[in-house]
């Protein structure tokens, strides 16, 4: 697949997302400022997903705490990558279940 068919321009307002990847962030003030994100660092791939600067300084973060000499190990810079996301993914759907447990509430 072309890299065209997985990167969206932030530059074009018809692209931007309802909401983050990451969080489901969806205030249009913060939506503006998406930034993209390398799935696959950008070394390895141009495919890339939109964040909120949050979600999006939170993966890199936990990217950016292996050295550039271990980041050669390009498995387990992807797999270490993909886990970040999942992490930020993970944190946030842990945070609406607790909310939807006190809350009483459910989807239906």
């Amino acid at each position: 697949m072309k890299k065209e068919n997985f990167s969206l321009s932030i530059s074009d307002k018809k692209e931007i997302p309802e909401m983050c990847f990451g969080c489901g962030e969806d205030d249009f003030r913060v939506l503006k400022r998406f930034e993209k994100h390398h799935i696959f660092a950008k070394a390895n791939s141009d495919e890339t997903i939109l964040l909120c600067p949050t979600c999006h300084t939170k993966i890199t973060s936990g990217q950016n705490s292996v050295s550039p000499k271990k980041r050669k190990n390009k498995l387990g810079f992807l797999l270490l990558g993909q886990g970040e996301l999942f992490k930020v993914i993970g944190e946030n759907q842990i945070k609406i279940a607790k909310r939807l447990l006190e809350n009483g509430k459910d989807f239906y």
